[in-house]
């Protein structure tokens, strides 16, 4: 519906960089996103506007590529294991794609 700014329930895509939905928009996204992807539910974003999930991460792009799947550059946040160090995407990271009991370093803005 293209509702800016979302007032209320909003829902984040954990895998994707740039899908927001409102409430009332759930459930009409065939056709326009994956169903399948975690969908993170937050109540109100107003008091997270700063938060990295709270925005267009569309723009943190990565040069580095993802150890695990490959896509390269990474868009949205990158993760970086602090045991083995492979490089993840938000999409893997997410997906419990690498061990899970590894620390991760979050790397929201890509390097300068």
């Amino acid at each position: 519906c293209q509702k800016v700014p979302i007032v209320g329930v909003r829902m984040k895509c954990l895998f994707c960089p740039n899908i927001d939905l409102c409430e009332d928009c759930v459930g009409a996204t065939i056709g326009v996103h994956t169903s399948s992807h975690l969908m993170l539910r937050i109540r109100d974003s107003a008091p997270y506007t700063l938060s990295d999930l709270c925005v267009n991460r569309s723009s943190f792009v990565h040069p580095s590529a993802c150890g695990i799947c490959a896509q390269q550059p990474i868009v949205g946040v990158r993760f970086t294991c602090a045991i083995c160090a492979p490089v993840l995407c938000e999409a893997c990271e997410y997906g419990g794609k690498h061990t899970p009991h590894h620390p991760r370093l979050k790397n929201v803005f890509p390097p300068q």
